[in-house]
């Protein structure tokens, strides 16, 4: 669920330094390595010592559906900024040993136009940073750019689907194309407002349920980057909105709404690729049960199959049912599968009581006196196999609180998975749901703790009357008992746990949440992990934001891990290298380099710097590697980036996406004045503004004529020599 993750220590470099140089940082850009200068590199964290961003107004038209704008709380509003930042006043103390940047992403905008949308999952969303160094802290938030909430912006309304949401058709053929797209995947949204995950590479990437919907974002600045491209043929349009990263993996499930079941898949760090671990086979109900989440143990991934579950028809339709994408099957049976990581292979199927679930805690493996395995315990947020906790969550229903107690009961679910070969499992509470005032999600615990027995948790409890869980409540299951946070009005965020470095007690450590007040003002919230008791908190100057929604996840990125920039640089310039080498073309084998040898670059004039692009092909699988090192004009490389393209037979049109690939990194890098350099002839010559057909390369040129528009000064150059075609070992496969 929520992601331990690191950073490199921040540097004292003013704003506007940062945005006209090359940023001391790594990034990464779809499947890249993204390597810049010679300095300390890996996610940097915002310095303290930043100048507050100016704010950005964006005016909130009326509210279209009726409500009392007394009983409006500011947690079910839309963002008036589309971003900001800034340093926050703190009461209280923050430990000094806590450093790092804390991010969440969720849904912060519900409109668009004078439209209204009409369920808290659909809003777009906006990502949160809160930076904490030295005691003090640094907040931040901006819209993340989906293709959705750009093309929503442009044309004032709704263009893609959202959770509730269909895009009106303009007549009858324009339904049936947008038909169409829906089977294509084309129409549903990449509006990644669900999770936010660090991968084993460095990149962050938000999630949501879409596959589409993975976009890499940059941590220090939130910028947008673009979107993450899975290089697999796996296929699918969905996937559990939180996957189990860690490390060295990326695990989830895409469920299989034609042959009913689910994928299990697996992503080493460094990877685009997913590759299958092994399949689970529906036992029941026309189609796979939905799977926002669910739980792995240190050998195990535990793969749930609810009664509620993915429905066609609804899909289909133009207006929501109660149940928006999903249908209730209950006589379908609910049950819970465990497959071994290592093998793929399903040791233990059983039918469980019906439940209904958002979010998994966690899950762990169960040893008898003698060490052997007996069972699998997983822990989940339980909704009492209620179904109205959907419709419940529509805006309209959370904006019009009016005193009553209307929020469904909720409990920790605990499964018991025998490894006996029985039919059955158990589901029950495992503490008294009283003492979480019935109400339970958006939940964390010690990422130490991931897949292993365990004692506490952290989330999201109840005090009673509500519509929404408010409470922060600290769940002991040994002991069976609760410890809560409540303030009057207030609708704190999903609480994350951050250990203490070195702690040998499960919960030495602080509990982070982001509070949102009933008179409009919200505050960042630091409790002790251990007491739960508040060491600090720091309020907003503005509408607190993006703070009581259940699909909210975030990470920690703590600094002191740095990762290396020679490796993205190293596998850049390998690209460019490898169309200037000699090789025979029967073997088709790459020529070793000579060890210390030197290699010929010519300088650029008036201290431009110079883009070396290339593309590297691999004709078997279709498909290009891209390539570019940017050298000053002493000949350090101030900027390194490779990623992989389709490729259709066409050379120069590789080479042509090269080049547009290298303005994309310059402009990234903000370099004003450039030089790129390729073999091809025919690209360069396009490039240049010479005439050509509307060709698939020509469509290429427009593109990198456009981006033209970003940088200063721009000369484009051929390089002579000879062309070959080399395939390359990690060009990914289609």
């Amino acid at each position: 669920m929520a992601s331990l993750t690191f950073s490199s220590i921040s540097r004292s470099l003013p704003q506007s330094a940062m945005m006209a140089r090359v940023s001391d940082k790594s990034s990464s850009r779809k499947d890249i390595g993204f390597s810049l200068g010679k300095r300390d590199f890996g996610l940097t964290v915002t310095n303290v010592a930043t100048p507050q961003r100016p704010v950005i107004a964006v005016p909130l038209p009326p509210e279209k559906e009726k409500y009392s704008v007394e009983r409006n709380h500011v947690a079910w509003t839309s963002v008036r900024q589309e971003r900001w930042e800034g340093e926050l006043v703190v009461q209280g103390e923050i430990p000094l040993w806590l450093k790092g940047t804390y991010l969440r992403n969720g849904p912060g905008m519900w409109h668009i136009g004078d439209y209204n949308f009409r369920h808290l999952f659909d809003g777009y969303a906006t990502l949160v940073k809160l930076h904490i160094e030295n005691g003090r802290l640094i907040a931040g938030h901006r819209q993340i750019e989906s293709e959705a909430y750009k093309a929503a912006k442009e044309n004032k309304k709704l263009c893609y689907r959202e959770f509730s949401e269909v895009p009106k058709p303009d007549n009858f053929l324009s339904y049936v194309g947008e038909l169409a797209s829906l089977f294509s995947g084309a129409s549903l949204t990449d509006n990644a407002n669900t999770g936010v995950v660090k991968l084993g590479d460095g990149r962050v990437v938000c999630l949501t349920e879409t596959q589409k919907g993975s976009i890499i974002i940059d941590p220090d600045t939130l910028d947008t980057i673009s979107r993450f491209e899975y290089s697999d043929t796996l296929g699918g349009l969905i996937h559990s909105a939180h996957p189990i990263v860690t490390e060295s993996e990326f695990l989830t499930l895409l469920p299989d709404l034609v042959s009913p079941g689910y994928w299990v898949v697996r992503m080493e760090a460094g990877s685009n690729e997913r590759k299958v671990i092994g399949r689970v086979n529906c036992r029941g109900g026309p189609a796979p049960g939905w799977v926002h989440s669910f739980p792995v143990t240190e050998h195990y991934v535990v793969v749930p199959e609810m009664s509620l579950r993915y429905c066609a028809q609804n899909l289909l339709r133009a207006e929501p049912t109660p149940l928006y994408k999903f249908e209730w099957h209950p006589d379908s049976k609910a049950f819970l599968h465990v497959m071994c990581k290592a093998s793929g292979k399903i040791v233990a199927s059983v039918e469980v009581p019906l439940y209904i679930t958002f979010h998994f805690i966690n899950a762990y493996e169960e040893k008898d006196e003698d060490g052997r395995l007996i069972a699998i315990i997983a822990d989940c947020c339980e909704h009492n196999a209620d179904t109205t906790i959907l419709d419940k969550l529509r805006l309209n229903n959370l904006r019009s609180f009016n005193g009553q107690d209307v929020l469904p009961d909720a409990r920790v679910g605990r499964f018991r998975i025998p490894f006996d070969g029985s039919e059955f499992g158990e589901l029950e509470a495992a503490l008294d749901p009283d003492e979480h005032g019935r109400g339970m999600d958006m939940c964390s615990i010690n990422p130490a703790y991931l897949g292993k027995m365990y004692r506490y948790a952290y989330a999201c409890g109840a005090k009673r009357p509500c519509n929404f869980p408010n409470t922060l409540t600290k769940l002991d299951l040994v002991g069976k008992k609760a410890k809560n946070w409540y303030e009057e009005g207030a609708v704190p965020s999903e609480p994350f746990f951050v250990a203490r470095p070195g702690a040998t007690e499960e919960d030495d450590g602080v509990v982070i949440s982001i509070v949102s007040e009933r008179n409009g003002e919200g505050f960042a919230l630091l409790l002790d992990g251990s007491t739960f008791e508040e060491i600090a908190r720091a309020k907003f100057p503005y509408d607190c934001l993006l703070v009581g929604h259940m699909v909210c996840k975030y990470l920690f990125l703590f600094k002191g891990k740095k990762l290396d920039p020679l490796i993205p640089t190293a596998k850049a310039e390998a690209v460019v290298e490898a169309f200037r080498r000699m090789k025979r073309p029967v073997q088709q084998q790459i020529e070793r380099a000579e060890v210390g040898k030197p290699k010929q670059w010519n300088p650029p004039h008036n201290n431009r710097s110079k883009a070396n692009v290339d593309a590297a092909i691999n004709n078997e699988n279709h498909r290009a590697g891209l390539g570019v090192v940017i050298k000053n004009a002493e000949g350090d490389i101030v900027a390194a980036a490779i990623r992989s393209s389709n490729f259709n037979g066409d050379v120069s049109l590789a080479k042509a996406k090269a080049i547009e690939w290298g303005m994309q990194v310059a402009t990234s890098a903000g370099l004003p004045t450039i030089t790129f350099e390729s073999h091809c002839q025919v690209a360069v010559r396009l490039a240049n503004n010479r005439t050509g057909s509307k060709t698939e390369i020509f469509l290429v040129i427009l593109e990198i004529k456009e981006r033209k528009k970003d940088i200063q000064e721009v000369k484009f150059t051929t390089l002579t020599g000879l062309v070959m075609l080399i395939p390359i070992p990690w060009i990914s496969q289609p």
